[in-house]
């Protein structure tokens, strides 16, 4: 009973510090953030998350600074590169 109060007032505090746009289901198109709410901007964000797990994995095994310093920049690169939505 008590565990389940915690769960209702912290899903709604979660509620209301989520901005308005995020808290609807179906987003207005002509909203500049619309892509973001997009399954295929989702699936996108999970592959960058993915290459960022990877890569810290990667800069934990060999860590030296200038290697971490040029994966670190590469990646962000390669993270706009994936979640740009431009023509």
């Amino acid at each position: 009973m008590l565990k389940a109060l915690v769960v209702f007032y912290l899903r709604l505090w979660w509620q209301q510090m989520q901005s308005r746009p995020a808290r609807n289901i179906n987003p207005d198109p002509a909203h500049f953030h619309r892509r973001r709410f997009t399954t295929k901007y989702h699936r996108k964000r999970g592959i960058v998350k993915n290459l960022w797990i990877s890569a810290g994995l990667v800069m934990l095994t060999y860590p030296a600074l200038p290697f971490v310093v040029g994966l670190s920049l590469f990646m962000i690169f390669l993270s706009f590169l994936i979640l740009d939505e431009t023509s």
